[in-house]
């Protein structure tokens, strides 16, 4: 009972952010597409490292593969407590093969079609599960941070739990769980004027303050001065869930990279990992812009329209959860 009144309050610490959310009240938002359309051919398998530390929680990890382009991650858990499971929420954080973190990934699933929490934590994919998990049951949740990386993370560590199941609300913190800026609204259309050859990439360094404003865009050299300028103004324009550490929002920085194609072409395949020169940046989004009419073009953000406000991706296919009585 002890552990438990323990895992309560640090639940209940995390609602303070509550205050800080009702600014983004629709910070669940993020893109109107069904899961189902954007599944990944190259998942791989990424350890997870401190399984013995989520004991506590009796949550046991059965696998964790990950998509190195943006696309959709998995974890597989198991319930090994002897309480049903209604909801969870998992943050893995990803490193790279001399233990630097890449990036981590929010998991968030429910029974609850409707519910949009955890919005404190940033959007999230939302897994909806078939029903509520039973002791001993498997169970699959879905994520992104929808960046790329150039870097295949090796190992990873889940740096937050929280569970709700019949007795209440318990969750563990194994150390300080971190977010990336997400973008949470964008207008209808990017706009370049009076350029008479736009190059293939452009490369953007963003600075996010806690607010998720856009403070200062940096354009990479090699572009014209018109150019770049329209580039900046266009970004300064968007805004972002703010990165987070310790639940609190930060400031933070986003790369962009930023690829122009004409009018019907269609987008590149996926690739992974992304084979990119060392002096790029480690993570990125991919961002596609595809002219539509005169000055407008089209934002895929990660290769998904992005076009004002999104709304939230919802998974259901892989929430399989067979029966499994023995532990292996």
């Amino acid at each position: 009972m002890l552990l438990r009144g323990i895992l309560k309050v640090a639940a209940a610490a995390t609602g303070l952010l509550l205050i800080y959310s009702v600014t983004h009240a629709n910070a669940y938002l993020i893109f109107s597409v069904n899961a189902s359309q954007i599944r990944s051919d190259c998942l791989q398998p990424v350890p997870v490292t401190n399984i013995e530390r989520i004991d506590i929680v009796k949550l046991k990890v059965i696998s964790s593969n990950l998509s190195y382009s943006g696309r959709m991650s998995q974890l597989v858990l198991r319930n090994e407590s002897e309480y049903t499971i209604f909801r969870v929420t998992v943050i893995v954080d990803y490193f790279d093969s001399e233990a630097k973190s890449i990036f981590s990934i929010p998991y968030f699933g429910t029974v609850d079609e409707n519910e949009q929490e955890p919005s404190k934590l940033r959007p999230f994919i939302k897994t909806v599960l078939p029903k509520a998990i039973a002791p001993h049951e498997t169970f699959t949740l879905e994520g992104t941070n929808l960046e790329s990386t150039r870097i295949a993370p090796t190992s990873a560590e889940i740096t937050y739990v929280l569970l709700q199941d019949k007795k209440g609300v318990g969750g563990v913190f194994t150390s300080r769980p971190s977010t990336e800026p997400l973008l949470l609204n964008s207008p209808a259309f990017f706009e370049i004027v009076n350029t008479k050859k736009l190059p293939d990439e452009v490369w953007a360094n963003l600075s996010v303050d806690e607010r998720g404003r856009v403070e200062g865009v940096e354009i990479k050299p090699g572009q014209s001065d018109d150019v770049a300028q329209q580039i900046k103004s266009q970004l300064m324009r968007w805004s972002f869930f703010p990165g987070t550490e310790g639940f609190g929002a930060v400031k933070t920085h986003l790369a962009l990279r930023l690829s122009f194609y004409d009018e019907g072409f269609p987008l590149p395949a996926s690739a992974c990992p992304i084979t990119l020169p060392k002096d790029m940046p480690g993570t990125f989004v991919e961002v596609d812009l595809r002219r539509m009419e005169g000055e407008r073009w089209e934002v895929l953000y990660a290769r998904r329209h992005a076009r004002g406000a999104f709304s939230t991706i919802v998974s259901t296919t892989l929430a399989e959860m067979p029966n499994q009585s023995s532990k292996p």
